[in-house]
């Protein structure tokens, strides 16, 4: 009997770790493809996909749950770099996540996701999508003057946006009362008065009740922006 040191078992013995090794690399791919939530427009009342968040310089990351899966697997590539890294594993009851890990702004950031099920074996890379976080427009303020209302803020220092999204909500029913579109004049301050446009549900806001409203700052480029904090005032 010959010995598995020799030539032709050493040789054997080499063929089985490269197999197992190429397995480890490649495993066994589902035919199923995970898909990403497509990007809701910028003047969309229920925002959804790939989007930029008020509470944080954050990009918002939504998919399509698939059954069968156990895990999801999310890899981020930042603008310039050469390959997609592993940046979170998440679970089967997820289909949300907020990116909030080192993120700079005026950057774009690109994503895609692996599925896997109990066993191991993974799906088809998903769709990529990708976002470019714009720095928020601050010291937001507003004001009544001589019964009429104005909304203030300032473009954040080093701002790419082409233009503003003013929405402003009834804040107990999250009902959108006047969404208006403003140009970026890269100025100091920005003025905007209430339903200048004509656009507005309501004529005059109602006295005592609580309303809200942000800003949102909209690149020239594609997918890019950023989504101020929530403001939230009365008409006294």
């Amino acid at each position: 009997m010959k010995s598995i040191c020799s030539t032709g078992g050493i040789g054997l013995l080499l063929v089985l770790l490269l197999a197992c090794e190429k397995q480890a690399l490649d495993p066994r791919r589902l035919t199923l493809q995970v898909r990403f939530v497509p990007a809701a427009e910028d003047t969309a009342v229920v925002e959804a996909g790939i989007d930029a968040v008020p509470e944080s310089d954050a990009i918002q990351l939504q998919w399509r749950r698939e059954a069968g899966l156990t895990e999801y697997r999310l890899y981020r590539r930042k603008q310039d770099e050469a390959a997609f890294t592993l940046l979170v594993v998440l679970s089967e009851r997820d289909s949300l996540f907020l990116d909030q890990a080192e993120l700079a702004l005026n950057v774009r950031y690109h994503y895609y996701l692996l599925g896997a099920d109990a066993e191991g074996a993974v799906t088809q890379p998903s769709d990529t999508v990708d976002y470019m976080l714009l720095p928020k427009a601050v010291n937001l303020a507003q004001a009544l003057q001589q019964d009429t209302l104005y909304f203030h803020w300032q473009p954040a220092p080093q701002s790419l946006a082409e233009s503003y999204l003013l929405k402003l909500f009834d804040d107990a029913y999250g009902r959108l009362i006047w969404m208006s579109r403003w140009p970026g004049y890269q100025i100091e301050q920005e003025v905007v008065r209430y339903n200048w446009d004509g656009a507005a549900r309501l004529e005059r806001l109602a006295r005592g009740r609580v309303y809200r409203w942000r800003v949102d700052a909209v690149g020239a480029a594609r997918r890019s922006g950023s989504e101020s904090p929530w403001r939230k005032f009365s008409i006294p």
